[in-house]
């Protein structure tokens, strides 16, 4: 049996009030928690994005999560391995 993974960069807090740096950070930190292996749907907390976030920021989530969120992934290396 296999489950998905869906989740998650804080939509309440990291997209709405972070930087584009700390959104980069935070879906980096997800994809390696949660990628290797498969399985993972990276996805912003309850799966809306808020008027109120910075346009940055969500551009921000989409190019980190094109870069890195590429199988396959390597839980040991410093940057997630896929297409860069």
């Amino acid at each position: 049996n296999r489950l998905i993974l869906v989740g998650n960069v804080g939509s309440s807090h990291v997209l709405r009030f972070g930087t584009p740096h700390q959104v980069r950070e935070d879906v980096r930190r997800c994809i390696r928690a949660a990628s290797p292996g498969g399985g993972h749907l990276l996805q912003c907390g309850d799966g809306q994005v808020m008027p109120d976030v910075p346009l940055a920021n969500v551009l921000a989530y989409v190019e980190e999560a094109r870069r890195y969120g590429t199988y396959p992934i390597d839980p040991g290396a410093n940057q997630v391995c896929g297409r860069r």
